[in-house]
């Protein structure tokens, strides 16, 4: 085998190589985008928080089950409204461990908590403001009422 003989098989290897690497780049830029918090769209900014519920039992120290817990988050929801506090733009499932997170166009919004049984929050309804690329954070604690 000559010299030029072998021109064209590392060529070949060379491109073999920058693809796979081109594609590996691709793939960890395109992960850390869907991890970050950023926002999901182009122009959307963020809107994530964490959530407390309790408490959970009448007597402390309370003995819930993970089952309890995860049951207690399922059935809880952040609401997010337009400006008037009546129309809904997204209703967002809380994680027990996570929290909640979603992404929304840039404008005013009310956040709230949808109240099952005698639940309560301080923390809400509060009005935010959603920038592009920005994430606003709204932690909400939840009284049960349980005493």
């Amino acid at each position: 085998m000559t010299p030029s003989d072998s021109s064209p098989l590392i060529r070949n290897r060379f491109i073999g190589v920058s693809i796979l690497v081109a594609s590996l780049l691709f793939i960890t830029w395109y992960g850390m985008i869907l991890t970050c918090g950023c926002s999901g769209q182009p122009g959307e900014g963020g809107l994530e928080g964490r959530v407390t519920i309790g408490p959970l039992c009448p007597v402390e120290p309370c003995n819930a089950t993970q089952e309890t817990i995860s049951a207690a988050y399922a059935a809880r929801k952040v609401i997010v409204y337009d400006t008037d506090g009546a129309t809904v733009v997204r209703t967002l499932s809380i994680d027990p461990d996570k929290g909640y997170r979603t992404t929304l166009p840039p404008g005013e919004y009310v956040i709230d908590i949808a109240r099952t049984g005698i639940d309560r929050s301080n923390d809400v309804p509060r009005q935010v403001t959603i920038r592009t690329g920005e994430t606003v954070r709204v932690d909400i604690t939840m009284d049960t009422g349980i005493r």
